[in-house]
């Protein structure tokens, strides 16, 4: 490549930074990376929360009637079926190779919302249509998950707005524990630790 094409290269580079620069503001405020443009497109995530239903109820044909939330009626084993949660759960598209349009439940909107389901795996805040997404979950009589678990550690990681990526751990409501992800360096939500172990004491109580 001669010196004419490199300048040509080079010029026109500058120039698309010189476009993003003044159609976006700072470089440094809205960088374009795979993470955010990942964080962008993912559904947003939902808040770990449960709600009582009657003890003959099955996993997928939940009651409208929600039972009292008293303390002794929530721990009593014989007026609870279990303490549901998959309504508020992170959506997750799965491990196949299909694009469907599914629903899940989102708890800080109050309301199903659609997201692309791959066909397999995921978890049980899949519908297959809007009617019966809101049949489940909404209206629903929500309780803590954990009462010393802070509404944070429900939140999906979020790399934040930095490119100086470095590793940190985030509380997976999904599963209950803790995992890694890559960190920008700022921005980003408070469901971000530095070790494994802050994470689980902060979100887990072990």
């Amino acid at each position: 490549m001669n010196f004419g094409m490199h300048f040509h290269v080079y010029f026109t580079f500058l120039l698309a930074v010189l476009v993003l620069y003044v159609a976006k503001g700072t470089l440094c405020d809205q960088p374009m990376t795979s993470a955010k443009m990942r964080e962008a497109t993912i559904p947003k995530p939902t808040i770990a929360f449960r709600r009582a239903v009657a003890v003959d109820e099955k996993e997928n044909n939940l009651t409208n009637t929600n039972l009292s939330n008293s303390s002794a009626r929530r721990n009593s084993l014989t007026d609870l079926w279990s303490w549901d949660y998959w309504c508020q759960l992170q959506p997750k598209t799965g491990n196949c190779s299909n694009n469907v349009m599914r629903y899940y439940y989102d708890i800080e909107v109050a309301q199903c919302v659609n997201f692309t389901y791959s066909g397999c795996g995921g978890n049980n805040n899949n519908f297959d249509s809007k009617v019966n997404c809101e049949k489940n979950c909404d209206d629903a009589t929500y309780m803590s998950l954990k009462e010393e678990m802070p509404n944070f550690c429900s939140l999906q990681p979020d790399p934040g707005t930095c490119l100086s990526l470095r590793t940190k751990y985030y509380y997976d409501i999904n599963n209950r524990e803790c995992k890694d992800f890559q960190y920008g360096g700022c921005g980003g939500n408070r469901n971000k630790f530095d070790t494994k172990q802050s994470c689980l004491q902060e979100c887990s109580g072990s």
